[in-house]
């Protein structure tokens, strides 16, 4: 099969304008908002990262599902969120760990927000060993 870099690159500009809502609607604290369009970012950031395996598509994509996770655990359901932000966290450590990412600054204060944020839901929910146990994928 071959790779149309159109279609992929078009997906992305695309992912890319959700996440921009997604930014706005987190600020405004429209949490539903927030999650639904970084759903669509990631329904496409998965496509891409099937028929692509760019590192740097890889560390936004572990964001957009960070960033999900928190939107979700704002919405009240924190066992599902913190299950995204866990995720997240597996994939930036990956990454991390690998020798793929040419912008590791970028990527390790990622890894430290999402700890933060997997650290304050945990709190929020009172029960952190059973959250971090499973993930979404």
């Amino acid at each position: 099969m071959a790779l149309d870099s159109d279609q992929q690159n078009n997906r992305f500009t695309e992912c890319l304008l959700y996440v921009s809502q997604a930014q706005v609607a987190a600020v405004s604290k429209s949490w539903r908002d927030a999650e639904q369009l970084f759903s669509k970012a990631i329904a496409l950031l998965r496509q891409n990262l099937q028929a692509r395996d760019y590192p740097a598509e890889r560390e936004f994509y572990a964001s957009c599902l960070a960033r999900h996770g928190r939107a979700i655990s704002e919405t009240g359901d924190v066992t599902t969120g913190v299950k995204y932000i866990v995720e997240a966290l597996e994939i930036m450590k990956n990454l991390r760990d690998s020798d793929r990412v040419l912008e590791r600054d970028d990527l390790l204060n990622d890894i430290a927000e999402t700890e933060q944020n997997l650290k304050c839901y945990q709190q929020r929910s009172g029960n952190s060993s059973d959250l971090t146990a499973s993930t979404t994928h």
